[in-house]
């Protein structure tokens, strides 16, 4: 997975346009016939003279040591990703009585244990695949500890229709076989879902009419809400409690995480 998000990257783009666009104003300053009717603090402070020396003085600097702009860049995308880290948090905290509330179409584990995980996977997503046994492992080893499975359809409409085709499955006990079904496809279509429902022996006309239905478009635009709410930008992507860990993990890395996972609030 790329290590930087999205919003990351574009907040770094935007500030190497915002110094490029100081360096091309003050050299067109230094160089203008005449000053602006609208003086700058700094225009107020410095002479032409001394202004055009501290922008040819910037310029030597940098010729003599590019790494001066790359640790500004580097200073200003960190400052990026703290305030968006900090965002994320505070979006989580502030809804996270939404978490707990919302009907969960899967629970791993102990479902009346008092720590909760929360798992967001794209059934067509590689990663969420290969973590499916990762949790089976996991939820096995913390008998404390439910997983709430949130299936988002991150990828496109052939996602979306997995997920309805899973929720639509649900309807009539066959949730995780639908999943694991679907996750074990090279390609999800509409003639592989009724392949799938026939071999799970599933009612047909019904599995149809839930696929279409209200109450499944509900579940999961209920979920890409909280997925939105949690600043989730790819998957598979986790609560430990109220912490955001986004990107496949090992099972070690889970079972570090879980030593600092808090109990529910009441």
């Amino acid at each position: 997975m790329n290590p930087f998000s999205k919003s990351s990257l574009l907040k770094t783009a935007s500030c190497f346009a915002l110094l490029s666009g100081i360096a091309l104003t003050s050299f067109s300053a230094a160089n203008a016939a005449a000053p602006s009717s609208k003086e700058t603090a700094a225009e107020q402070v410095f002479s032409q003279k001394q202004r055009t020396a501290i922008i040819e003085i910037v310029r030597n600097a940098l010729k003599k040591d590019p790494s001066i702009l790359t640790d500004a860049l580097m200073s200003l995308r960190q400052k990026a990703d703290e305030e968006n880290s900090t965002a994320v948090t505070q979006s989580i905290q502030k809804n996270w009585a939404l978490f707990l509330k919302a009907t969960p179409q899967s629970i791993w584990g102990n479902k009346d244990a008092k720590k909760t995980l929360t798992a967001f996977l794209d059934p067509r997503c590689g990663y969420c695949k290969r973590m499916v046994p990762v949790l089976a492992d996991y939820i096995k080893a913390h008998p404390d500890v439910r997983l709430i499975e949130r299936q988002v359809p991150l990828l496109g409409d052939a996602s979306q229709y997995a997920v309805k085709a899973i929720f639509a499955a649900e309807q009539q006990g066959k949730y995780k076989e639908m999943r694991d079904l679907i996750m074990k496809a090279s390609t999800v279509d509409e003639a592989q879902i009724d392949k799938f429902a026939t071999q799970l022996k599933l009612d047909q006309k019904r599995f149809h009419a839930d696929f279409s239905s209200k109450k499944v478009t509900e579940e999961m635009n209920q979920n890409i809400h909280l997925s939105r709410l949690a600043r989730m930008e790819g998957t598979p992507y986790f609560l430990f409690g109220q912490l955001p860990v986004p990107g496949g993990l090992s099972l070690k890395e889970m079972n570090d995480l879980t030593k600092e996972l808090p109990t529910d609030p009441s």
